[in-house]
């Protein structure tokens, strides 16, 4: 047995996180505090540069090492030694990028705050800003951030978060869709400003009517559905769980009927001796696979949802496990209770998602019509499964909105999880 131990890099990073963290809990979002929203991003865009300079110093070394390779033939020894050591660059470097995303999730924690999750939702599929490093207009959207805020105005920089891909500022309206701003602090070329537009208007003209064509670059028309209720989330009881892992070495808890959550801080064997029939039943989301490779950023992130600023950082640091499990003949019997055939597809085959498969399983959704032998069938993409997982939502919950979307399919052809 072996106790999992925190990456070196975010250990030197500690105090940092941990600071960021509580000021991101000081964050009201009812009536946010313009000084706490100017002082938390001014440090996420100072720790996210630091973090990207550490990336080019590594992406340095390992070129040097590269072209330093010996042309003529050497030991085994020698040439094992160079691998190794550009083998160490290289993944320093990702070390580097997995602590930048970090810092952009404290600030997808304040999107998260300011505004709707599910308005959010559809800006995370869209490529990647670039580096805020010497970024050309960057302190130009940092002036009109501060400006702003001082006008009493809730708003974050899409810079530093991972889930903001349109625009440059988004700014909060009462009672609408977020306002998403473009800053232009040079002459670009016309085509590229008048594409940037185009996409932000149609995002714009998405979240305000809830309609929109060959969104995610999916062919036809999408329809957003409200949900009945706001979602339930057992995340409260991460805490507890990951207190008796760190005792225990693992720790293991049915939040729900069919619904389990695992923490784990020894390396050990025993969990799935005691537990392994029923976490075979179970699709299983392994969380931290998840962190830094951008499959969070279309969920609530673990820096909001995760309720203890420790508990936070040794889930980025390493230090702990978290997975969820939910039981897949317990999930048919409750869609059969309603009337409902539910059919599982695997990743790859299930329903589209606009960026790749989250783990677990599509889910096909059947009723039958009265007068035709086919029944209604309605599919539920990866990525709202996911939210079980990602945003620890109740799977109840889950069952019970995901059961109206037969009866709502002919309205909503291609609905899109609002």
């Amino acid at each position: 047995m072996y106790s999992l131990q925190a990456d070196p890099l975010f250990e030197r990073h500690k105090a940092s996180i941990l600071r960021l963290l509580k000021l991101l809990r000081q964050v009201d979002g009812a009536s946010p505090d313009s000084a706490i929203l100017w002082a938390l991003q001014r440090d996420i865009r100072r720790q996210v540069i630091k973090a990207e300079q550490g990336v080019l110093r590594a992406r340095k070394r390992e070129v040097r090492l590269k072209q330093s390779r010996p042309r003529t033939r050497v030991s085994r020894e020698v040439a094992n030694r160079t691998k190794q050591r550009i083998e160490k660059a290289k993944e320093r470097g990702d070390r580097y990028r997995d602590l930048a995303v970090f810092y952009r999730a404290v600030g997808d924690g304040i999107a998260h705050t300011l505004f709707d999750r599910f308005d959010l939702k559809p800006l995370a599929f869209k490529e990647r800003s670039g580096f805020v490093y010497r970024k050309e207009g960057g302190q130009l959207e940092m002036r009109i951030l501060r400006a702003v805020l001082k006008r009493g105005v809730p708003a974050v920089l899409c810079d530093l978060t991972n889930c903001l891909r349109y625009g440059d500022l988004f700014v909060r309206s009462d009672d609408r869709p977020p306002l998403m701003l473009e800053v232009k602090s040079s002459k670009s070329s016309r085509g590229r400003a008048e594409r940037q537009v185009a996409a932000l208007e149609r995002m714009s003209s998405y979240l305000t009517t809830d309609e929109t064509e060959n969104l995610y670059g999916r062919v036809g028309t999408t329809t957003r559905v409200s949900v009945s209720a706001m979602p339930t989330s057992h995340a409260s009881e991460w805490l507890s769980l990951v207190d008796a892992a760190k005792v225990r070495g693992w720790a293991l808890r049915e939040v729900e009927t069919g619904l389990y959550y695992i923490a784990v801080t020894r390396g050990s064997d025993e969990l799935f001796e005691q537990y392994g029939e029923e976490i075979a039943r179970c699709s299983l989301y392994m969380l931290n696979s998840s962190k830094f490779d951008g499959s969070w950023s279309g969920y609530v992130p673990f820096t909001k949802s995760l309720v203890d600023e420790q508990l936070v950082y040794s889930f980025a640091a390493g230090e702990v496990l978290l997975l969820v499990a939910y039981d897949r003949a317990h999930v048919q019997s409750k869609f059969a209770e309603v009337g409902c055939r539910l059919a599982y597809e695997p990743p790859g085959e299930g329903p589209d998602d606009p960026v790749g498969d989250t783990e677990g399983m599509g889910w096909w959704i059947e009723v039958p019509i009265e007068g035709s032998s086919l029944p209604a069938r309605t599919a539920v993409s990866h990525h709202m499964i996911g939210r079980i997982a990602m945003e620890f939502v109740s799977l109840d919950w889950m069952i019970r909105e995901m059961s109206r979307m037969p009866s709502l399919s002919k309205s909503a052809l291609g609905a899109d999880d609002r």
